[in-house]
């Protein structure tokens, strides 16, 4: 059993949480956060060697993981860094389906002068159906490569509004 120390109401919500570290810290037990779409929290405790697990079960769920402790800024400060850093766009991968796109219409062409020359024969009908699969396969690549790139850089804009809302809403917490 976990005795916890009793509180008054001069006690910050830090000095709560530090001593909850403290008290849980004896069991090997770790504490950390969800923050919710509201302005709860919702707090987690956790054995210390299940960390990464209870971290990647909370991602997926799709809230943000807190820890408290020494380790509570160095996680802050990460989570920072990923959510703010660039998203790199791949000119390569865009610009070798621009490629493929370009050389649909030569294979048109190809297409069309067997089938004046040998009417409907086995390789007309390949060559045709093969460049409609890849007229199809580039344009559907161009636009999911261009698609990905803006839906990721408008979910990380979105996401740092939200948390600098949220800081401006819960800005007498101190954790």
């Amino acid at each position: 059993m976990i005795d916890f120390p009793k509180y008054n109401e001069d006690d910050t919500f830090a000095d709560v949480l530090d001593d909850c570290n403290h008290c849980l810290k004896k069991h090997d037990l770790q504490m950390g956060f969800m923050e919710m779409d509201s302005t709860d929290y919702v707090f987690v405790v956790h054995k210390v060697c299940d960390r990464e697990k209870v971290g990647q079960l909370i991602d997926n769920i799709g809230y943000y993981y807190f820890e408290t402790g020494e380790e509570h800024a160095e996680i802050q400060r990460q989570i920072e860094e990923e959510r703010c850093a660039a998203i790199p766009y791949d000119m390569t991968g865009l610009l070798f389906w621009l490629v493929i796109l370009l050389l649909c219409p030569l294979f048109s062409y190809v297409t069309y002068r067997g089938f004046l020359k040998d009417g409907f024969s086995f390789w007309v009908i390949f060559i045709g159906i093969t460049n409609l699969g890849f007229y199809y396969w580039s344009i559907v690549s161009i636009v999911i490569t261009n698609l990905g790139f803006y839906y990721w850089s408008i979910v990380s804009i979105v996401g740092e509004f939200s948390l600098y809302r949220n800081a401006r809403k819960k800005k007498n917490i101190k954790l």
